[in-house]
């Protein structure tokens, strides 16, 4: 049982059959996470001929997360083969089994990042970029009423997406309910989905092209927007 505060950490979970188009994040809620392919042992349960019934364990001691192998479970760590039985993971980890993909966070990104979008209604040629700063720790809303980015578009019914912020390789995008035909590159956005460079969504009367770099981490992110306007900010376009 846990007898102090667990860090905030998450796992992002992608299976073969959904890829990146359907990705799972899981909170992390105890000392020792266990990973594998059967239910009632485990507190993540991925089905998938690659997984063991026990896989892998997620460990957290002396305030600090390390990765354990099960007997001789194969696992790839950020691109190698994993020899030692542990070893210790930080923000950002990759652990492959096969073709499950597993991306370790510990909290939200530890940087302001820059989304870039370019954003067209269906019958124009002609984006309207908008560059986003999507703080530490920050999500930003796209869409209908209520949101960052508003589009003024009757068809999304007040629906939004929402761009969650793990860093460079871990962008979130996901839709709320009530819009319907929404694509992620030509297939279907039902889920949370991680988003890479060059992507593009279909919204409603929209099409949003996605862009950001590791590269573009800002050091001063106030130089994007007004300072009263840094910690929450509203653009209208006429669109």
């Amino acid at each position: 049982m846990t007898t102090h505060t667990l860090p905030e950490a998450y796992l992002l979970i992608e299976v073969p059959e959904f890829g990146r188009n359907r990705v799972f994040k899981y909170k992390l809620k105890h000392d020792v996470t266990k990973i594998g392919s059967e239910s009632g042992i485990n507190q993540v349960v991925i089905h998938d001929d690659a997984m063991s019934s026990q896989h892998l364990e997620i460990i957290y001691a002396e305030a600090k997360f390390f990765l354990r192998r099960v007997a001789e479970a194969a696992v790839t760590l950020d691109g190698r083969f994993m020899d030692a039985p542990s070893e210790e993971i930080n923000h950002g980890t990759i652990m492959e089994i096969d073709k499950v993909r597993l991306t370790f966070l510990s909290g939200y990104a530890q940087v302001h990042t820059t989304l870039f979008l370019n954003i067209w209604t269906h019958d124009s040629d002609n984006p309207v970029p908008f560059m986003l700063a999507l703080l530490v720790g920050r999500s930003t809303c796209v869409g209908g009423e209520g949101c960052d980015l508003l589009l003024n578009d009757p068809a999304l019914h007040g629906g939004s997406l929402h761009f969650e912020n793990f860093g460079p390789n871990a962008m979130l995008v996901q839709s709320s309910s009530r819009i319907k035909g929404i694509f992620l590159n030509d297939e279907g956005l039902s889920a949370m989905a991680r988003l890479v460079p060059g992507d593009r969504i279909i919204l409603a009367e929209h099409s949003i092209g996605i862009d950001f770099l590791a590269a573009s981490i800002l050091e001063n992110p106030s130089s994007l927007l007004a300072g009263d306007e840094i910690n929450r900010f509203r653009l209208t376009p006429t669109l």
